[in-house]
């Protein structure tokens, strides 16, 4: 028998047991789920690889497919400007412009294509380097500027005091993304404007998170649609696909762009009242001194009264904000009767902007009155025009300067500031935005390959060409260069050194494998990465000359000029390489070897002296290109450079550009103690002395 004590002990130990045998159970189960659910993440994982590896393949298939579709397109775009500049009848012109512009358009869905792979299968990558900020905005509203003033609509920008000037990213990727919002803007707005506006969140370390608005006054979006806009291909609706066209990627490619820089982007919109597309960065804070038109109140601009006469309320706005910022006192009206009313009351004013599209009263006609009271010297007058809008009816009032809408701060400084000085007004941007040469193409004409794969830059290139009066094909990769050169000659490549599939250099080494050195094209090197040693790495590569990236107009200009014809154009002129040395010396004309407009300011500025200058310079240059071979010959390098610099100066001051460049590279050589090479281009140098004497004789 038990005693009561075993009794409770026994009770005890068979509830214990009990609990262990729960606990054993449990346990069980937790293993038997964590075994199920470690069989499903490794179905799951499995799942994951799969799927990769099916984006990976999709993308792939998106870049053969663009390759493959974008090789015959180019040999259409190439084949139709040969076409273009031979002699046709105006609807054979028509039908040929067509069918270049109809493969531009279809070039521009083929890289959006790439770009969108390129993003999904993670290979695009990004680059960080400093870059100014308010140039980047300024390009790519110059860009769709055209196409604006077309339509009639308003362009502009305000960046917040608060904004860094320079800061450190991808230009290029940031450029895409204003672009393309742009490029959307301007084709869903039929009337108003569309305005680009930056602010900035400080964080810490120097960084800033940068914040972009793109407003427009277009047709806007329904609601219900909008979550449809960063979808890969597609739109936000089937009706404004065959409206408008388009692959729907742009948003798509601009979203996901924002990201990989930091930040993210949405859209607010009222159907009827236009949309406002937003998004944000982070970018880091870059080094750089203050431009004179941001420093706030100038002494030249300060205390003036300024009149500003736009019916655009957010043009008057920068306007009179922009003015302010230098001292100036500014007064704003949208209507020309009213200011015409203020010139009658005998209201004092030191200069008047007034806006050429203006509604009741335009802009020529409120001048014509205005000088009624008032004269050009009491009241300077600044027309605002569009892109490519004609000025009809100039010539009967006298304006100090015609600036261009977007608004540019350093022009308008610029003009009025030479207003106030009494001085010619020439509008360009402090070493940025020089005026084009439109006649350059017809002067000095050349057939131009652009080799590059980014649609953005290739759209910048083509557009500083196109003001510069070339006409420019395109390939995307080392490979669609040779491909191109097999269908047609080209006399210069503009080459981007990091393309891919095959880069500049690559591409370049076997252009100079494959054709006969008569027939090969001069080659530019184009990059960002402008280091030192670049230059001498890519000529010893086997490029001919270098330029850096963003590019300048005037090292674009100066590289060009360097370049010659290698084969008769369309109008029969034979090229240099036809044409005997001799023949070649006697026949050279100014307008290739001599910068007529350089020429013909020098001659306004020396008056009856400019003939005996003109012949000092050729005894004295005589003697320059002995001390060229003597210090060659000597190794000397700093006599080298001390020559080469002489000429290179005296050149250019009569408008010898491609001579004073061929110094200029002498001179490069001196400074730098490397003579590999110079006897050669001392050579060159004579033979364009030759040149420029038969040119300036004539």
């Amino acid at each position: 028998a038990f005693t009561d004590d075993d009794q409770r002990l026994l009770s005890t130990l068979a509830s214990s047991l009990a609990t262990f045998i729960e606990r054993a159970r449990l346990f069980e189960e937790v293993e038997a789920a964590r075994i199920e659910l470690q069989q499903r993440a490794e179905a799951l994982k499995e799942a994951n690889v799969r799927l990769q590896e099916l984006d990976r393949l999709k993308s792939e298939f998106l870049a053969n497919m663009s390759h493959e579709i974008r090789t015959p397109l180019n040999a259409v775009i190439g084949m139709t400007g040969l076409l273009l500049d031979t002699e046709l009848s105006a609807e054979q012109q028509d039908y040929a412009e067509t069918i270049r512009s109809s493969g531009d358009a279809l070039l521009s869905i083929v890289n959006d294509i790439l770009d969108f792979s390129k993003i999904e299968s993670g290979k695009l990558e990004l680059e960080n380097q400093p870059f100014d900020l308010r140039d980047c905005i300024e390009a790519s509203l110059d860009l769709l500027a055209p196409k604006a003033a077309e339509k009639g609509l308003d362009l502009a920008y305000l960046i917040d005091e608060q904004v860094p000037h320079t800061v450190v990213g991808d230009v290029t990727r940031l450029r895409q993304i204003l672009v393309n919002l742009l490029s959307n803007a301007v084709k869903f707005t039929a009337q108003g404007e569309v305005v680009v506006s930056v602010t900035s969140h400080p964080l810490k370390d120097d960084r800033h998170e940068l914040r972009f608005a793109v407003r427009d006054t277009g047709i806007g979006i329904p609601e219900e649609q909008m979550g449809r806009l960063f979808q890969s291909f597609s739109q936000a609706d089937t009706s404004t696909t065959r409206k408008y066209g388009g692959t729907g990627l742009g948003l798509t490619i601009s979203k996901r762009l924002a990201e990989m820089m930091g930040g993210t982007m949405w859209v607010e919109s009222e159907v009827g009242q236009g949309s406002t597309f937003h998004f944000t960065i982070l970018v880091e804070t870059a080094p750089s001194p203050k431009r004179v038109y941001l420093r706030g109140p100038e002494p030249e601009l300060a205390g003036k009264r300024v009149l500003i006469v736009d019916d655009n309320a957010t043009n008057r706005r920068i306007l009179t904000k922009q003015t302010q910022s230098w001292g100036m006192l500014p007064r704003a009206t949208a209507s020309g009767l009213e200011a015409l009313e203020w010139i009658r009351q005998g209201d004092p004013f030191d200069v008047a902007i007034l806006d050429m599209r203006m509604p009741e009263m335009d802009g020529l006609t409120l001048a014509a009155e205005i000088r009624k009271h008032r004269t050009s010297q009491d009241l300077p007058l600044v027309m605002l025009t569009s892109v490519g809008q004609k000025e009809e009816g100039s010539q009967t009032v006298k304006f100090a300067a015609y600036l261009t809408k977007p608004i540019k701060p350093s022009q308008l400084y610029d003009v009025l500031v030479g207003v106030f000085a009494g001085q010619p007004i020439r509008v360009r941007e402090p070493g940025a935005r020089p005026q084009f040469d439109l006649q350059m193409g017809q002067r000095h004409p050349l057939r131009i390959l652009l080799a590059e794969d980014n649609v953005v830059n290739q759209k910048v290139a083509l557009r500083i060409l196109e003001r510069m009066g070339y006409r420019a094909d395109v390939a995307a990769n080392g490979l669609e260069v040779l491909q191109a050169l097999e269908r047609q000659s080209y006399d210069v490549v503009l080459m981007d050194v990091q393309m891919p599939e095959m880069d500049g250099v690559e591409a370049t080494r076997r252009l100079r494998e494959q054709w006969p050195e008569g027939q090969q094209p001069r080659i530019v090197a184009m990059t960002a990465h402008a280091l030192r040693g670049d230059r001498e790495r890519y000529l010893a590569a086997g490029m001919d000359d270098y330029i850096s990236k963003p590019v300048q107009v005037e090292e674009l200009v100066e590289a060009l000029r360097k370049c010659q014809p290698l084969a008769p154009h369309s109008d029969g002129t034979p090229s240099a390489p036809e044409v005997a040395p001799q023949a070649a010396a006697a026949g050279s004309s100014a307008a290739t070897a001599i910068d007529p407009t350089v020429l013909e300011e020098f001659r306004s500025m020396m008056g009856e002296a400019a003939p005996e200058l003109i012949a000092l310079f050729l005894d004295d240059a005589l003697k320059l290109l002995v001390d060229l071979r003597e210090t060659v010959a000597q190794g000397d390098a700093e006599g080298l450079q001390r020559a080469a610099h002489t000429l290179k100066s005296s050149g250019a001051t009569l408008g010898a550009m491609t001579l004073s460049a061929l110094c200029r590279e002498l001179e490069t050589m001196g400074r730098a103690g490397t003579l590999e090479g110079a006897a050669e281009k001392v050579a060159q140098v004579e033979a364009e002395y030759e040149r420029v004497k038969a040119a300036l004789e004539e």
